[in-house]
């Protein structure tokens, strides 16, 4: 059971509050986003793998982040 709930929002949390009905198991940032989406994909007839927008969203948080890091080494690289 998590601690405090409420201190850790996150855009799971908030768009899709009735997946984590107690306020826990949602990405906290520890590890990496990769393994964590691996381990819900994993389950084959899980609430995450059955609901689209979910999938959806996360997609676009992956590619997202995928996006920043390549622009951030390439502005670094064209810096040096």
């Amino acid at each position: 059971m998590c601690t405090n709930p409420t201190l850790n929002m996150s855009l799971e949390k908030v768009l899709f509050p009735f997946l984590f009905p107690h306020g826990c198991g949602a990405y906290d940032g520890i590890g990496g986003l990769l393994p964590y989406l691996e381990q819900r994909m994993s389950t084959l007839f899980s609430i995450f793998t059955l609901y689209p927008p979910y999938l959806l969203l996360m997609y676009q948080v992956r590619q997202a982040i995928q996006l920043l890091n390549a622009t951030k080494h390439l502005c670094l690289e064209r810096d040096v």
